[in-house]
């Protein structure tokens, strides 16, 4: 834990932040925070995921690695260089190295966090909060994993009770096969989502909309989470016949954002939550 992640209070009752989401989600698509609100904040941060709290988006999204001593990083790079004044890659340092390399701070963007926080940080900021975790698992390198990752992510979910308010994202439609077969959670309580990314490349390898949508479906995937251009009415309406909800990423600029919020998709994107939700939303239930 850094000296930037507040301590606990008690937390909100489970069933009581569930119905506060669903009031929400009634007004239309949900907005999550893409990155922590990567255009309002550093991106992964503990200050965006607080600054997206107070913001009452739906969701925050973040990205996690794996580090050499088994933490979990939240960070979107394999490699620190981007992100923060320090170099190497994630899974070759430890949480402790990690910690040393300060945030860099985007452009525009509001005070920095002093470090890349782990997920525990993170899953304790949100305890008291309402929103959901969008938790994306990264590999080392593109189309890889790091070995044992889905049984970390879900041992820390379960640990922080925050199965229930979880939706696990992955390029890699077999760790989701795994996520969905280790079922963390306890009977009777809602359970761990899943989403599967996909990117006009994936939907080239898949072979097309009915592949792709059928091998989402077959992961377990209550969540097929696309890029802009895939979206099109020919995949959303393959993805609601094969009862898959809809996020679409990433959308900034107010047109597009009117446009997907006024849409039959379930999640809206973005990297300014606060611009999403100054548009607002049309009167119509959540799907």
């Amino acid at each position: 834990m850094t000296d930037n992640a507040p301590t606990t209070t008690a937390r909100r009752d489970s069933s009581e932040r569930r119905g506060a989401m669903a009031g929400r989600r009634r007004g239309g698509p949900c907005i999550i925070a893409h990155r922590a609100g990567a255009a309002l904040w550093p991106e992964n941060s503990l200050a965006g995921v607080r600054g997206s709290q107070a913001l009452s988006v739906d969701g925050i999204e973040i990205d996690v690695h794996l580090t050499a001593d088994g933490d979990l990083a939240v960070i979107h790079d394999s490699d620190l260089a981007r992100t923060t004044r320090g170099s190497g890659a994630v899974a070759s340092l430890t949480m402790a190295e990690i910690r040393r390399a300060p945030l860099r701070q985007a452009a525009g963007s509001q005070a920095a966090d002093a470090c890349v926080p782990s997920l525990a940080d993170v899953l304790a900021v949100m305890a008291d909060g309402a929103s959901d975790l969008w938790l994306e698992m990264k590999g080392p390198t593109e189309g890889t994993a790091y070995p044992g990752m889905a049984h970390r992510v879900c041992a820390a979910l379960a640990a922080a009770d925050f199965v229930g308010r979880t939706v696990v994202m992955s390029f890699d439609w077999d760790q989701l096969v795994d996520v969905r077969s280790l079922q963390p959670g306890q009977p009777g309580q809602p359970g761990l989502r899943t989403a599967a990314l996909l990117d006009t490349g994936g939907l080239q390898r898949a072979g097309g909309v009915t592949p792709a949508v059928v091998r989402a479906k077959d992961t377990g995937a209550t969540w097929l989470a696309v890029a802009q251009g895939c979206a099109t009415p020919v995949l959303l309406r393959a993805a609601a016949a094969a009862d898959l909800a809809v996020a679409v990423w990433t959308v900034n600029d107010e047109p597009a954002l009117k446009r997907w919020l006024h849409s039959p998709v379930g999640a809206v994107i973005s990297d300014q939550p606060d611009r999403a939700l100054a548009l607002g939303r049309p009167a119509r239930p959540w799907r």
